[in-house]
């Protein structure tokens, strides 16, 4: 799968880059998040509607959902991840420089809303949609954030029960609008628009505003 995009604050512009999995790994990421939700008694109850047991231990009941999603499969984009911190180290980019690459990365890949029963949850695995190139709000925005979190950016999933939306917030400087959490400033980044930059939410997304963060761990650096 090849990748084309273009960041209109980089020079240069334009940008690509190859990504596949193996039938096995595409195959083993599927059946893990499968697996994950029969444990958990996923069952389709409508439109955009699921009903689980989330774990006791949970502080959101996604949380737990997105650590599984992301602890799966953040090895197997680790590939886009280096490619990405190659770049910006040849190019010298800033912390914000390159959480626009990722922005414009992930938002390169078309948003697809699954309003039937074929993904549990309602979300696909990270890896899925890299290689696959199609996902929805909150798959995307779990996708970036891996990324993210391991180019080492500090960055955080927001997500709006009113507007049935999922986002990422990024804690680097940037224009347009942020907000404060734990003492720290963090940029909306909208991964289901093609074309948003960094900083951006629409003003629609703010009425009501009942964003909430899900902080998805990552693993600590082994010493």
């Amino acid at each position: 799968m090849m990748f084309r995009w273009q960041v209109p604050t980089l020079e240069p512009r334009g940008y690509r880059m190859g990504y596949a999995l193996s039938s096995a790994e595409a195959a083993a990421s599927r059946e893990a998040h499968r697996s994950y939700a029969r444990a958990h008694g996923a069952r389709w109850l409508s439109e955009n509607q699921w009903g689980w047991s989330p774990d006791p231990a949970c502080h959101d009941r996604w949380q737990c959902v997105y650590e599984a999603l992301a602890s799966r499969d953040r090895e197997l984009v680790e590939p886009i991840t280096n490619k990405i911190r190659e770049r910006g180290l040849s190019a010298h980019l800033t912390t914000t420089q390159t959480a626009a690459l990722v922005l414009r990365f992930v938002q390169t890949i078309p948003y697809e809303p699954y309003t039937d029963a074929a993904e549990p949850l309602g979300i696909r695995p990270p890896a899925l949609v890299a290689a696959q190139k199609g996902g929805d709000c909150d798959s995307k925005a779990l996708l970036g954030l891996l990324l993210l979190q391991g180019l080492g950016i500090d960055t955080v999933l927001i997500m709006s029960a009113a507007h049935k939306h999922a986002m990422l917030a990024i804690a680097v400087p940037s224009a347009g609008r942020s907000f404060t959490y734990r003492r720290r400033k963090y940029a909306y980044a909208e991964c289901a628009s093609s074309t948003a930059p960094l900083g951006y939410i629409s003003p629609e997304f703010l009425r009501p505003n009942d964003w909430h963060v899900i902080e998805v761990a990552r693993p600590t650096p082994a010493r």
